[in-house]
């Protein structure tokens, strides 16, 4: 989790392409150690199933290993089960 500015939101509302319509930003609840906080996501408009591509998924498995995610969660990222 970070803290963003006016400026970082704009740098990130460019690289998800929220201007062309690929994604919107939309805030969720997130438990943060013992707060519930606020997070900025991007959510794709286009809710057709795809596939991530695998440079993707494997930094979506190693933040999963770093954080220290059950190992039944990161084998099932690990086997395509679950989406990243």
């Amino acid at each position: 989790m970070w803290r963003i500015t006016a400026r970082d939101r704009l740098a990130l509302d460019s690289y998800e392409a929220v201007g062309d319509g690929l994604y919107q930003p939309a805030a969720l609840p997130v438990h943060h150690g013992d707060k519930l906080l606020r997070a900025l996501v991007y959510v794709a408009n286009d809710a057709r199933p795809g596939r991530a591509s695998a440079r993707y998924r494997e930094a979506v498995i190693a933040a999963a290993r770093q954080w220290k995610l059950p190992a039944d969660y990161v084998r099932a990222l690990e086997g395509g089960m679950i989406a990243p």
